[in-house]
């Protein structure tokens, strides 16, 4: 999806190539944090540390990984059959300040993936988080509650003001378009 997250849409699963500024790759159960500060969210997952100062990426983020969990059932191992690849190190932090655009949900197969495992990959304006288990997404919908618990917290008139249309909600078209994409 290339328009911006709204109060009044969910995010959509797509196919289409993701472009970000930042790629994790994340696999099986991993160390994730979130600490709520005097007027932000820190975020922390393997070589990532988010600074969240608006309510509205926290509450996109837990949108997408809902959607994520639905899509990974279908398409990824709980575990993945082999560990990544271990490649050099690197951190980075990302802010998010502002409501968040650019937010897609879509999968691989393993046919299609360079690394030849499926995944689900969740795009968050610059940031792109791809997950090669069912493990790393719950991983991942875990850290996103609980920050959506501190931004609701910190910010507690802002989340009712822009509460995602659930995917759940009959003829919701993220997982099933998604599901005919990737099984092509």
């Amino acid at each position: 999806m290339t328009a911006p997250f709204s109060h009044s849409e969910s995010p959509r699963a797509t196919s289409a190539p993701v472009r970000a500024d930042l790629a994790v790759h994340l696999s099986g159960s991993h160390v994730a944090e979130t600490v709520s500060m005097a007027s932000s969210i820190l975020v922390v997952f393997p070589s990532t540390r988010l600074t969240i100062t608006h309510p509205h990426p926290v509450h996109a983020a837990l949108a997408a990984w809902c959607d994520a969990e639905r899509l990974a059932a279908e398409v990824l191992p709980q575990t993945a059959a082999r560990p990544p690849a271990q490649e050099a190190t690197v951190s980075a932090r990302v802010f998010f300040t502002a409501p968040v655009t650019g937010i897609q949900i879509g999968a691989l197969s393993a046919r299609a993936s360079a690394s030849g495992a499926a995944q689900v990959r969740v795009r968050l304006g610059a940031l792109l988080i791809i997950a090669a288990d069912r493990d790393a997404v719950a991983c991942q919908l875990r850290l996103w509650q609980t920050a959506a618990r501190h931004a609701d917290r910190l910010w507690p008139v802002a989340p009712a003001q822009m509460t995602p249309v659930d995917p759940a909600t009959p003829g919701h078209p993220a997982v099933p378009a998604a599901l005919e994409r990737i099984s092509a």
